[in-house]
Parts: C-alpha cells; sequence; structure tokens
C-alpha cells in the first residue's frame, strides 16, 4: 500500500532532477486542465454606436418594461403623445449573443481536438520524467495519425461521463473524476487502448484508491494557499510541478504494485 510521503519524495525528486522542463511542463498543464472558458463582455456602453427604436407606450408603463440599468435612453416625441423613442447604446443583444456563441463553440473545439488530447503528452512527460530526463516533445506526440483520433474520442468520452455525472450532484462528479483519473496516463503509455479498455483499468486501478488520491490532492492545501499569497508565483515554480510529478509517481506505483491486469490482458 503507498504512502503520501513515499509518493511526494518521489515526486519531489523527479522534480528537481529536470526542474527547468518540469515547471514548462507543469505551466503548460495547468493551463490544459484549467480549460478554455472564454468569458464574452456584454457591456454595451463600451461601445460608441447606437440604434434606436420607436414604441407606443404609456409614461407609467416605462419602469415595468425596461430595467432600469439598461444602457438605453428613453424619450417622449412630443410633451403630448405617448409616442417614444428607444436608444440603445451598443451593439445589439443578438448580434452580442451570436458573437459569444461563437467564441464558446471555437473553445469547446479547442479544448476537444487540441488541448484535451494535450493533456495526454503532458502526462506521458511526467510518467517518463519519474526515471529518466522527460522529453518535452511528448507534448505532440498525440498527433501521430494513428491514434490522434482515438485519444481525441476517449478524452471527450472522460470529458462528457464526468460532466453528466457531476448534473446528478457535486459528488457524484468528483468520484467520477477521480475513477477516471488514470485515463490519460493509460493513453500516453498506449494510445491505441480502446475506450472500453481503457475506462475498464482506470476504474480498477483506482477501486479502493479514490478516497486516498483525494486526501493526496488534499494535502498539497497548504502549497496551493501560499502559492495565492504569492499571486501564482510559488505554484508557477514550484507547486504545480510537485504536484504533477507526485500524481504521476501514484499512477507508475498503482500500475507496479496494485493491479494485474496489465500482465493478464497484455495492456
Amino acid at each position: 500500500m503507498w504512502t503520501r510521503s513515499e509518493l511526494k519524495s518521489k515526486g519531489k525528486y523527479a522534480m528537481r532532477r529536470n526542474y527547468w522542463k518540469c515547471v514548462i511542463a507543469a505551466l503548460f498543464l495547468t493551463f490544459i486542465v484549467g480549460g478554455f472558458s472564454p468569458e464574452i463582455n456584454y457591456n454595451t456602453t463600451s461601445y460608441d454606436n447606437s440604434y434606436s427604436m420607436s414604441y407606443i407606450i404609456d409614461e407609467e408603463d416605462i419602469p415595468y418594461i425596461f430595467d432600469q440599468d439598461e444602457p438605453v435612453d428613453v424619450f417622449f416625441n412630443t410633451p403630448t403623445d405617448n409616442h417614444i423613442t428607444i436608444k440603445y447604446h451598443g451593439l445589439p443583444i443578438s448580434m452580442l449573443l451570436s458573437f459569444g456563441i461563437l467564441i464558446v463553440v471555437a473553445g469547446l473545439l479547442l479544448d476537444i481536438f487540441i488541448f484535451s488530447p494535450m493533456e495526454v503528452g503532458a502526462r506521458k512527460y511526467f510518467i517518463d520524467n519519474s526515471n529518466e530526463s522527460g522529453d518535452l516533445k511528448d507534448f505532440l506526440f498525440v498527433f501521430n495519425s494513428d491514434y490522434y483520433l482515438n485519444i481525441v474520442k476517449i478524452q471527450f468520452l472522460r470529458s462528457l461521463y464526468t460532466f453528466l455525472w457531476a448534473l446528478l450532484f457535486v459528488v457524484p462528479g468528483i468520484v467520477k473524476s477521480y475513477e477516471y483519473q488514470m485515463i490519460p496516463y493509460l493513453l500516453a503509455q498506449d494510445p491505441n487502448l480502446s475506450s472500453q479498455e481503457v475506462f475498464y483499468t482506470s476504474k480498477k486501478m483506482m477501486l479502493g484508491h479514490k478516497w486516498n488520491s483525494f486526501i493526496l490532492d488534499f494535502s498539497f492545501i497548504g502549497w496551493h494557499l501560499l502559492s495565492a499569497l504569492t499571486f501564482g508565483i510559488v505554484g508557477v515554480f514550484y507547486v504545480s510541478p510537485y504536484v504533477y510529478a507526485t500524481q504521476a509517481e501514484l499512477y507508475l506505483t498503482l500500475k507496479e504494485n496494485e493491479y494485474s491486469l496489465y500482465d493478464e490482458r497484455g495492456i
């Protein structure tokens, strides 16, 4: 049975042996794992152009129809009639929504076809770095045409299943994320594995280890707080490479000591 101190010691040693490469790999992996989540600012007051629409309406109804925080000017054309012009400052809302949807879709496509597969390459780097000097070119090995689409498919399924479980409640989503934790490592060492094999293997490897793996991650909380206090400086140059190197040691330990499926099925 593995212990947190043992894995952390191995991870720390592997990180220090190839320190700067680990920092670069961890920085890139942090960006990938963090996800691509574009933010759209719908504050139309930042635009100089405007457009207007006219309505027939009673003056007393205006407060109930328009949000007073909306960037609009409402004025009556004459003091006696009820024909008003609403002037909106900024681009039409439909155009902004279309632009926002376009950015979100582009971000999802980048995540599915570029960033998510490259996570497998980043995990491969930390696996290789455990026993020897890892090569940063590992990040790009996933784009080999022989297995690229297989990695894309499995990584997408992993994200989709985790998301669907999270819809039930937060806890099932967390449990499944740990159950699927070994998937990118398995693909890193054998990218030709089928989705059935890789999900089954990850589930078996994490059987009885999900809680301990959670505690292992939680044990870095002090380092993460220190990183926050230093505006991420400690995180970039120490915490992130330390954490990722330790997680790779967990995979290698489970593979070597905890599960015999590799020998039984020739994986």
